[in-house]
């Protein structure tokens, strides 16, 4: 209960948004990592990159959700 409270006091557009800009750097990133050979920074880049934008995608639906 204290999760679904958590989104509907604080998750609004405005941090999915932030969470979205964090995966437009975190991409970015990843492509640097994957030019470079860096094979460990590129997976853990990718990682973050899948869980931040279904992390923004489900608590944004839960916000809409919980508003209503």
């Amino acid at each position: 209960m204290a999760i679904l409270k958590f989104f509907k006091d604080y998750f609004d557009f405005n941090v999915m948004l932030l969470f979205l800009i964090s995966v437009f750097f975190l991409y970015n990133d990843s492509k640097e990592y994957k030019q470079k050979g860096m094979q460990k920074e590129y997976k853990f880049c990718r990682f973050f990159i899948y869980l931040y934008t279904i992390v923004a995608i489900i608590g944004y639906v839960l916000y809409l959700k919980l508003e209503i």
